[in-house]
Order: C-alpha cells, then sequence, then structure tokens
C-alpha cells in the first residue's frame, strides 16, 4: 500500500481532497439541519439592526432626502418578496463575476488569438 502511494502521489493526494471535501460537506449538512433555523434567526435580526441603524445616520437621512429616486430604486433592488429585487440583483452579479472570470481565462489564453504566431 505504502508504494502504491508513493508511486501515485498525485492520485492519492486527489483522492485524500475529495475525501476532505465529502467530509466538509456532511459536517456543513449537519450543522445547517442541526444549528440553521437559529443561526438564520440570528442573522436576520443582525441584518434588521443594522439596516435600522444605516438609515437613521444623518449622512443617510440628508442623502435620502436630496436623492429619493436613487434610495427608491436601491430599496427596490434589494427587495425580497418578488424576483425583480434581490434574486435579480445576485443573478446579475454573479453574471457579472462569471463574465470577468471568462475574460481573464481568454486573456491569459493568448489574448483571445486564434493562432499563435511562430
Amino acid at each position: 500500500m505504502i508504494a502504491f502511494i508513493q508511486e501515485n502521489q498525485q492520485l492519492f493526494s486527489l483522492a485524500m481532497a475529495l475525501l476532505s471535501i465529502v467530509v466538509f460537506l456532511w459536517v456543513l449538512q449537519y450543522v445547517l439541519i442541526h444549528y440553521g433555523k437559529p443561526a438564520l434567526s440570528l442573522i436576520s435580526r443582525g441584518e434588521l439592526w443594522l439596516r435600522g441603524h444605516i438609515a437613521r445616520l444623518p449622512l443617510i437621512t440628508r442623502l435620502q432626502d436630496k436623492y429619493p429616486v436613487l434610495f427608491g430604486f436601491i430599496a427596490k433592488r434589494f427587495a425580497r418578496g418578488h424576483f425583480s429585487g434581490l434574486i435579480l440583483t445576485v443573478l446579475t452579479l454573479l453574471n457579472v463575476y462569471i463574465l470577468a472570470v471568462f475574460a481573464g481565462l481568454v486573456e491569459g489564453c493568448g489574448g483571445g488569438r486564434l493562432y499563435r504566431d511562430h
């Protein structure tokens, strides 16, 4: 067994990485099942407190009075009640990120040229 591991170190490393990922996901599943609701409740209360605290800041209230259309647009972007709110905002940001990663990969692979000059 030791000889096999020494001959196939990359395969062994990959197997250990996959095993670590499976164990991590199993532990994460256990934690989410048993402690998910209290943690989500705590996070939700913290978010509501933070929103209220930020909304009462003098700078924010002045900006909100000066630019009500902008603050209305931002409020609609983070509303949870409909698809065009938070869900669409997160999906748009995720798509922009994926596009940026893809553009970086294309740039790293020769600047998008099909054939390289020799």
